[in-house]
């Protein structure tokens, strides 16, 4: 049977939340933290990640974890960052490769991470489905998370921002962020491993509204403390969710068997 945990982001965590540099530290470590912890209580190495949509921030956070093999993706050239970090170290490589899409073999990354990505495809939930093919032990995605309040405050212009024009996605068409909930994440586990044991672990909380990030240090502290309230009332549990997701057992056969490098782009990846 598949199961589902839900957590919220410490309070002692947000309320040291005072730049976007804090609160990508915050979600960063704590997803990371969270996949190291599983894989020792199961007598595992870190092993290979894959880390889709990235840009420097990724590269710097999953660098400073033992993980034995890197691959970035992304669709656009790969930022400075990025580049420097695969010439540091031999661990790391990039590769251009769609999300909606991915040229790899199924089960063939011991993680797949995904952060603030997935929203940008014009098919997100597709390309949830390609880090469940992919991954061998677990995904995790960080994304915008809806509920009530979220919907109530998005009609005010005081939570997560839409985004337009970013040149980051496919075809530099414009974005509108996407957001997730339980029902569909569990749905889509349900659909793919059936009820053979696939595991869904949420935290979730109020992470990025304006009222939180950017602001003077004590206005920030109290809509910290007020989100944290909110996120324990039904209806009004956040705005931004980790999920950390184990495989089921009963995974079906890849739809697309004869994938090939005709996926990535005509760019080579970089030098590893």
């Amino acid at each position: 049977m598949n199961r589902t945990r839900t957590h919220r982001y410490p309070l002692r965590a947000l309320w040291r939340v005072a730049s976007y540099e804090d609160y990508h530290s915050l979600l960063f470590g704590h997803a990371l933290d969270a996949y190291i912890g599983l894989a020792k209580e199961r007598g595992h190495d870190p092993g290979s990640v894959l880390a889709i949509g990235s840009c420097d921030r990724e590269a710097r956070f999953i660098e400073r974890h033992p993980f034995e093999r890197v691959v970035l993706t992304g669709i656009t050239e790969p930022d400075e960052g990025i580049q420097a970090t695969c010439e540091r170290d031999p661990r790391f490589s990039f590769e251009y490769a769609n999300a909606e899409h991915l040229p790899f073999e199924s089960a063939s990354f011991d993680l797949v991470f995904c952060k603030e990505s997935l929203h940008h495809l014009a098919r997100p939930v597709q390309g949830l489905y390609e880090m469940l093919r992919v991954c061998r032990r677990a995904a995790i995605a960080i994304e915008p998370w809806n509920c009530p309040l979220v919907e109530l405050l998005a009609g005010f212009g005081i939570t997560t921002r839409y985004e337009h024009g970013q040149r980051g996605n496919q075809a530099s068409r414009d974005n509108y962020v996407y957001r997730w909930n339980r029902a569909q994440l569990e749905a889509i586990l349900r659909s793919l491993y059936l009820e053979s044991g696939a595991s869904l672990d949420l935290t979730i909380g109020w992470m990025s509204t304006r009222a939180q990030v950017g602001r003077a240090r004590w206005p920030q502290r109290l809509a910290s403390v007020a989100g944290h309230a909110a996120s324990w009332i039904p209806g009004a549990r956040g705005n931004f969710a980790t999920a950390l997701i184990t495989p089921g057992a009963d995974l079906p056969p890849d739809p697309s068997p004869n994938r090939n490098a005709g996926q990535h782009s005509s760019a080579a990846p970089l030098p590893r």
